[in-house]
C-alpha cells in the first residue's frame, strides 16, 4: 500500500465500478494521472483495503475482544483503557479507510469487492466500548473532537476517563455518565450509538474541566499529548517523537467537579514513535515499570515498522532504567495495557481482535540500535509528511 501525498486525497473510490474508475468529491469525474497516480496503484490500494475488510470480518476468536467494526466505520483504534466490565478503545476518523455503509457489506462472509464504500474525513472521534465479559460490542460515544484520540486511560477508582486531545491537552470524561447514557439507550435500540452535539445532549454531560496541557508543562508549543496512563493518583503523558517525554500530572479532584493538576516532567529521552504506555507493579519486589510501545505503520503493507514493547524500571530517584524488550511480529501498534498479572494487550491500528500479545516477563531481549534508528526514521516521516496526509485531524 502506497501512503503517498497525493494518495486518495480528496477521494472516494468506487470498487463496485470498473476498475480503476475513481469518484471525486470535488469534481464529477477525475482520472488516476491527475492525482499523480496510475490506475493499477490505485487498484492495488483499493485490492489491500478489501483483503483487510474481509480478514476482519471473516476472522473470529476466542481469545479475545472483536473490534473489527472499527475499522469498517473507517476509523483507525488508537488508546486502550479497561474498566471492572468493559474495554473502551478511542479511534480517529481515517480518511485512508473505506467507511463500508452497507449492511450487506458487514455480513460475516460478504464478498467486499462488490460492496461500495468511500473514504471519509473530518468527522468526530469516538469512544468505541466492549463488554470484558461476553467480548460483545455495546455501543459508542461520539466526542465533541476530531482529534488524533491517541491515548485513552481510566481512573477506576473515581471513574473518570482521561483521553488525549489536541493543543497538547487531554481532556477528563465522567465515564459514570458515558456508560449509563450507553446503557440507558441500549435498552430501546441495539448497540447504540450517542452523540452529544447531535443527540441534544449537552456535552458537559460528560465532560469535565481540567488544565491539562503538555504544551503548558514542557513550554513547548508545538508539543502533542500523543498517548497517555494513570496510575497511583496521578496521569502520565507521552509525546511521540525523536527522544519522546514523559510528564507526571498529579491528579486532585475538587468539590466542585473539576481538576486541578500539577505537572512534573520526569523524562526526557523516551525512545523514538512511541504510541502507547502503561505500567505494572511487581507483587512480590513493589518494583514499577513503565511500558512503552513503539511503532510506525506495518511492514505488511510495505512501509514501516514492527511493533516493540520496552520496560524501564522506575528508580528511587525517579530515573527511567532500561530492563529488556521484545519485537513483536505484527507493526502499527497503538494503546497498551497491563494487567495486574503483568499481561500486555496490544490495540492494532490496522487489527481487529484484543488478545494478550505477551507478558512483561518476556520483554528480555537487549536494546538494538539498528531498531531505534527505523522508529527515528518513522518519527522524520511523521514530522514531514503527517500535515499532507493527516491535515484533517486536530492535533
Amino acid at each position: 500500500m502506497e501512503f503517498k501525498k497525493s494518495n486518495i486525497k480528496d477521494i472516494s473510490l468506487d470498487i463496485k465500478a470498473p476498475r480503476g474508475k475513481i469518484v471525486s468529491t470535488e469534481y464529477t469525474t477525475a482520472d488516476a494521472s491527475s492525482i499523480g497516480r496510475t490506475n493499477d496503484s490505485i487498484n492495488e490500494d483499493v485490492d489491500n483495503f478489501v483483503e483487510l475488510m474481509e480478514l476482519i470480518m471473516n476472522k473470529k476468536s476466542s481469545k479475545g475482544i472483536n473490534y473489527g467494526n472499527i475499522l469498517l466505520d473507517g476509523y483507525s483504534p488508537q488508546g486502550h483503557a479497561e474498566s471492572d466490565d468493559e474495554l473502551i478503545i478511542s479511534a480517529y476518523d481515517n480518511k485512508f479507510l473505506p467507511q463500508f455503509t452497507s449492511d450487506e457489506g458487514r455480513a460475516a462472509k460478504a464478498n467486499l469487492s462488490n460492496r461500495d464504500y468511500e473514504v471519509t474525513k473530518n468527522k468526530n472521534s469516538r469512544l468505541y466500548i466492549y463488554d470484558k465479559g461476553t467480548h460483545q460490542y455495546i455501543g459508542k460515544i461520539v466526542l465533541p473532537t476530531s482529534a488524533h484520540v491517541g491515548g485513552a486511560s481510566l481512573d477506576s477508582e473515581h471513574n473518570i476517563l482521561y483521553v488525549t486531545d489536541k493543543s497538547g491537552k487531554v481532556k477528563a470524561y465522567n465515564y459514570d455518565a458515558i456508560i449509563s447514557t450507553l446503557k440507558e439507550r441500549g435498552k430501546n435500540e441495539e448497540k447504540p450509538t450517542i452523540d452529544f452535539s447531535e443527540d441534544g445532549l449537552d456535552s458537559s454531560l460528560i465532560e469535565i474541566d481540567s488544565d491539562i496541557s503538555i504544551r503548558k508543562t514542557l513550554g513547548n508549543k508545538e508539543a502533542k499529548a500523543s498517548t497517555c496512563t494513570y496510575h497511583d493518583g496521578a496521569l502520565y503523558v507521552a509525546t511521540f517523537d525523536y527522544s519522546g517525554a514523559l510528564v507526571k500530572y498529579e491528579i486532585e479532584y475538587n468539590e466542585d467537579g473539576s481538576i486541578t493538576t500539577k505537572g512534573t516532567v520526569l523524562s526526557n529521552e523516551l525512545p523514538a514513535a512511541v504510541q502507547g504506555v502503561s505500567f505494572y507493579t511487581d507483587p512480590k519486589t513493589g518494583e514499577e515499570y513503565l511500558i512503552t510501545c513503539q511503532s510506525y505503520g506495518g511492514k505488511a503493507f510495505g512501509f514501516g515498522t514492527s511493533t516493540c514493547l520496552k520496560k524501564y524500571k522506575i528508580t528511587d530517584d525517579g530515573k527511567l532504567e532500561f530492563a529488556g524488550q521484545k519485537e513483536l511480529k505484527h507493526g502499527f501498534g497503538e494503546g497498551i495495557y497491563c494487567d495486574e498479572n503483568g499481561n500486555i494487550t496490544v490495540v492494532n491500528e490496522l487489527g481487529n481482535t484484543v488478545v494478550h500479545d505477551t507478558n512483561i516477563n518476556e520483554l528480555t531481549d537487549e536494546w538494538s540500535p539498528e531498531l531505534e534508528s527505523k522508529y527515528k526514521s518513522g518519527v522524520e516521516v511523521h514530522k514531514k509528511d503527517f500535515s499532507e496526509w493527516f491535515g484533517h485531524l486536530e492535533m
